[in-house]
């Protein structure tokens, strides 16, 4: 097994993996093999960067899942990248009304408010995990120009659909929020419907690219959510 990936008992029917390193590929490949390999035995799985959380059911053999988890990473040696794997393509409105802080950050960087969309739109994020709110998800693959610390005092209100930057991360407000980010954008989909299955639009493991739409499309497609018949396009690579 390789020895960055620690695998331990965590509480009460709970078991621990732990890499050294962020290393999005193989922890996204580990995710999907507990996913399709324990799906009656796990009562939740919980990502993160360097981590991944399996919560058992209670009749299961923590134990017997620990020997197997070790034997698979063993015998297995994950992809060094990412490939051939859905891309979904996220609407985003950059104008100025919804792109609050495009401006800004465009000025600090010294380039256009159009460069700085094209930059945003030309990358394929990766879904990390999802927090901080229900269907918040942390996206990796931000270009290194647009990396922004988060502001100094968070706002008390970010409308739900914000596209924002914080550090090296991008995100998507699902609900309105308080929040620090830096807003460059917003899109008209609905990120989180607990009256959806799944409730949530995004998971871990998928990869997502923004292309940019005006105000009067933003209107088109946030009606066409509403009644459940905007669907997104999905290109491979």
């Amino acid at each position: 097994m390789d020895k960055a990936v620690k695998i331990k008992s965590f509480g009460h029917q709970c078991i621990l993996l732990q890499w050294e390193a962020i290393k999005p590929s193989e922890i996204h490949e580990t995710q999907t093999f507990i996913e399709n390999k324990y799906a009656e035995e796990a009562l939740d799985i919980v990502p993160t960067y360097q981590e991944i959380a399996i919560y058992l059911h209670e009749n299961i053999d923590k134990q017997k899942i620990i020997l197997q988890l070790k034997e698979h990473l063993s015998a297995n040696n994950p992809k060094s990248e990412v490939t051939n794997t859905p891309i979904y393509h996220i609407p985003v409105c950059y104008e100025k009304e919804m792109g609050i802080d495009l401006e800004r950050l465009a000025n600090s960087k010294n380039i256009s408010c159009e460069q700085l969309i094209q930059i945003h739109t030309s990358a394929v994020y990766t879904v990390h995990f999802l927090g901080f709110l229900p269907g918040f998800p942390y996206l990796s693959g931000l270009n290194e120009l647009l990396y922004e610390p988060r502001l100094k005092t968070p706002r008390a209100k970010v409308l739900a659909g914000s596209v924002g930057i914080a550090g090296k991360q991008c995100g998507i407000y699902p609900q309105d929020s308080p929040g620090g980010w830096n807003i460059i954008g917003r899109t008209p989909l609905k990120l989180f419907d607990i009256n959806q299955s799944p409730p949530a639009l995004l998971k871990s493991v998928k990869r997502i690219q923004f292309f940019q739409i005006n105000k009067e499309k933003y209107n088109e497609i946030k009606s066409s959510c509403l009644l459940n018949k905007y669907q997104i396009e999905v290109s491979y690579d």
